[in-house]
């Protein structure tokens, strides 16, 4: 009995410490049990004094030290936080535990529906890299997506020249309305209260200038022209403040279209086989892809106007005779020309021009008086070749780079020779063309010079001539 008495006293004597134990072993963690992936939450403990602290943070990284720390928290869906309070003598005073739920953070990623890039193919959206900005050109809407997400909230931020809506979704669309530097920014709030943010910057390009004119000269933007009539369209863009232009597309308004690449002329020549109102594009494409289109509208009567035999090109101050089939009895003839003086009558269906030393020459012929001919004048290009024409392409060049270069499509094809210098590579013909290519990819080539021969002779001149030039 006595020692079961015993017994009695020493568990009794245990719970008693155990119970005192227990009133001072957990000292609760103060702070957010439900966090974000990637927040910096704060954490403390209710007991203070002369202690020290030892603080851990599975599933995050605790800084600080003290009665107080900050968790960065990552992205491993749950974590811990837990305390241990000693005195001075090392003693535990209490310790805590906190279990949190960590919630995925969104992470938005802007895609546009069109990227552009300069010097290359154009790219896409899936080629967007996060450590460079997204070219777009100037006076362009673009939509730019984030991942929809059920539940989530989206706020954005449009900087640089543009104009948009305010949106709340997930898409936003966006003008870009002139040339410099701008970004893009989405904050996504998913249904959780965690937020992402993505921001990419944008180069907004210039795009280029489209214009073009016509021989036959616009009244009112109008051109007037006749039925079957040649009309000369003469091309007048320029690239602005963007990159070169790299290429061009007409459109006539009768289902056809005509096409082509600088340096080469994009002055282009198109009639109508039925009278009415067209509408002519001329659309023009940067090296950085941006385009530009300028409209004209072209009015064709419905009859014929007055035709010119005998053009063609022609040297420096060569005397040469046109003629006309268009008339009648009650016809009156007039015939101008530009860069050139008229030998004679200006009033006959035949007339002679000396043309001048520079080109290109200009001749003109309307013809009234006529039933069923066209009043509206007919103009026509005459070629005059000059001696030292002018060579486009690059005059810079890079190693491994290959450049076109080009001579006027004024010079005719029947006697043109280029010759390139040493070190380079000619990919294209040489002779007869008015384009070449050439390629630099030797590493110790360092300059030279790019030459051109011509030579041409003149059908339907008064005198024997013939002509030429070197450029």
């Amino acid at each position: 009995m006595r020692n079961f008495n015993a017994y009695i006293k020493t568990v009794f004597v245990f719970l008693l410490l155990f119970s005192s134990f227990q009133s001072y072993s957990l000292c609760p963690v103060i702070g957010d049990s439900t966090v974000c992936a990637g927040d910096i939450k704060p954490y403390s403990s209710s007991v203070t004094g002369s202690y020290s602290y030892q603080w851990n943070a599975y599933g995050g990284v605790a800084t600080g030290s003290g009665p107080s720390v900050n968790v960065t928290w990552g992205n491993t869906l749950t974590g811990q936080v837990t305390l241990v309070v000693r005195d001075s003598a090392n003693n535990i005073v209490c310790t805590s535990l906190l279990n949190v739920m960590i919630m995925n953070k969104p992470l938005p990623w802007i895609l546009p529906s069109v990227m552009v890039g300069c010097g290359g193919g154009q790219s896409d959206a899936q080629g967007r890299k996060d450590h460079e900005c997204m070219n777009v050109c100037d006076s362009t809407w673009v939509t730019y997506n984030t991942p929809n997400h059920t539940g989530s909230t989206y706020s954005w931020v449009i900087t640089g020249s543009a104009t948009y809506t305010t949106s709340t979704s997930s898409s936003i669309n966006v003008y870009w309305t002139g040339s410099g530097n701008g970004s893009i920014q989405v904050t996504e709030t998913n249904a959780n209260g965690c937020v992402g943010v993505d921001q990419v910057c944008v180069k907004i390009v210039a795009k280029p200038q489209a214009l073009f004119t016509s021989l036959n000269t616009p009244v009112a933007g109008v051109i007037y022209a006749c039925k079957n009539q040649p009309i000369q369209f003469i091309d007048q863009s320029g690239a602005g403040s963007g990159t070169p232009l790299h290429s061009w597309e007409w459109q006539w308004g009768d289902a056809s279209t005509t096409g082509g690449t600088y340096p080469g002329s994009a002055d282009a020549t198109h009639s109508y086989a039925s009278g009415g109102t067209y509408q002519v594009l001329l659309i023009v494409e940067n090296e950085c892809h941006c385009k530009d289109t300028f409209i004209r509208t072209v009015q064709v009567s419905s009859v014929p106007g007055p035709d010119i035999f005998c053009i063609s090109t022609v040297c420096p101050d060569a005397i040469v005779t046109y003629h006309t089939n268009s008339g009648c009895p009650t016809a009156a003839y007039h015939w101008t020309v530009i860069n050139g003086s008229i030998q004679g009558d200006s009033t006959d269906s035949v007339v002679t021009v000396m043309w001048g030393s520079t080109g290109p020459g200009i001749i003109t012929l309307s013809v009234t008086g006529c039933t069923g001919i066209c009043s509206t004048p007919t103009s026509v290009y005459v070629p005059i070749i000059v001696p030292n024409a002018q060579i486009s392409g690059k005059q810079l060049v890079c190693i491994g780079e290959c450049v076109n270069y080009h001579i006027s499509c004024d010079i005719p094809i029947d006697s043109i020779v280029w010759h390139v210098p040493p070190g380079v590579v000619l990919i294209s013909d040489s002779t007869n063309v008015h384009d070449i290519k050439i390629c630099f990819y030797s590493p110790t080539f360092i300059s030279g010079n790019i030459i051109v021969e011509y030579y041409h002779n003149i059908p339907g001149s008064t005198e024997g001539m013939s002509c030429g030039g070197t450029s």
